[in-house]
């Protein structure tokens, strides 16, 4: 028994559990488990792990607008974890304990000091936000998927959805771009890193039927194809029960017209890193209240065009779109004529 125990935690470090149809007719593996299927997975009934979640916090599983616990690859490791130490005479409690501290010392390292320009450290430990960072950028240098999963595993089970994508995910992609920029990373490596993250956060997306809020439809313009802080961005307004219709990347403000005049939504928000293709799409999207974010979103096109900007930090931004609820539409000049 204990060998298999062995083989299956070996086998669920970095694995996705879950395949769900997507809208697009492709298949794609994502992280979520409802608690029956990982009570017959790891064989144990589902109020046991009801009890340790609650009693002992082993479990941290995300809950979907409706309400319904997903649990992913960390939880399942944790649970083998516990019913191995439990072979070896450990009680249960204790078994919680030792996994959990085994865990925290493996993935992160708040105690290391960050040395300056000068070679003095400056005093104080690295933040556990920029250990995940740290984590992850090892992975990818690595092209290491579990390595990479399981630090998300552990940034997604320890802190709020809106830090791990405010304070992990953005910075660490944003990294990637700078090396990439900079000469000291490479196309293969942003690109590895970039579709690990895309996977994982798609498996949220579940939840996005579940919405009974106001309508929001997400897009960047033509031309761009950076759509990951985006698709974070739904991710955080679909915690607030906001209904997403996630068009993404390089999408004509033609066909973002055609779903606004179909659903009629709250609010549309434009994404990009070029104020020009901002600018375009903006001019020719009408009828209701736009919002524009991204490194093209300036102070100036918001003025000129009536849009509202959003703030660089997702979960402010998500606070400003409750504003546009409560004022007359922005950016409603006209309805365009088709």
């Amino acid at each position: 028994m204990s060998q298999t125990l062995d083989t299956q935690i070996h086998c669920v470090k970095g694995l996705s559990k879950v395949t769900v149809l997507l809208g697009s007719g492709s298949m794609e593996s994502t992280t979520a488990l409802r608690i029956g299927e990982l009570s017959r997975r790891v064989g144990v009934n589902a109020h046991t792990l009801r009890a340790w979640e609650s009693r002992y916090g082993l479990l941290r599983p995300t809950r979907t607008a409706s309400g319904y616990r997903l649990y992913g690859p960390i939880d399942e490791r944790r649970i083998l974890a516990v019913l191995k130490a439990r072979q070896e005479g450990v009680s249960v409690s204790v078994a919680v304990r030792r996994v959990l501290q085994d865990e925290r010392s493996s993935l992160v390292e708040p105690t290391v000091l960050p040395v300056g320009p000068d070679g003095a450290s400056s005093g104080h430990p690295i933040g556990v936000h920029a250990a995940y960072i740290q984590a992850l950028q090892r992975a990818a240098d690595r092209f290491d998927d579990a390595a990479a999963h399981a630090a998300l595993d552990e940034a997604f089970a320890t802190l709020a959805l809106g830090d791990v994508v405010d304070d992990v995910i953005l910075p660490f992609l944003q990294q990637l771009g700078r090396q990439w920029a900079d000469g000291t990373g490479t196309v293969a490596c942003e690109h590895f890193a970039s579709q690990l993250v895309r996977r994982r956060l798609s498996a949220l997306t579940l939840a996005w039927g579940s919405a009974r809020g106001p309508a929001a439809v997400l897009a960047c313009p033509s031309g761009e194809q950076h759509d990951i802080a985006l698709l974070c961005f739904g991710l955080l307004l679909g915690r607030q029960d906001w209904r997403i219709h996630y068009l993404g990347a390089d999408t004509p403000a033609s066909d973002v017209q055609e779903v606004v005049d179909r659903v009629a939504p709250a609010v549309v928000v434009l994404a990009g890193t070029r104020e020009e293709a901002l600018a375009v799409a903006l001019d020719n999207i009408g009828g209701v209240s736009v919002c524009i974010a991204g490194a093209g979103a300036t102070g100036e096109l918001a003025a000129a065009s009536g849009a509202m900007l959003l703030s660089t930090r997702q979960q402010d931004a998500v606070a400003q779109l409750a504003q546009v609820l409560r004022r007359p539409a922005v950016g409603m000049r006209h309805r365009l004529e088709r």
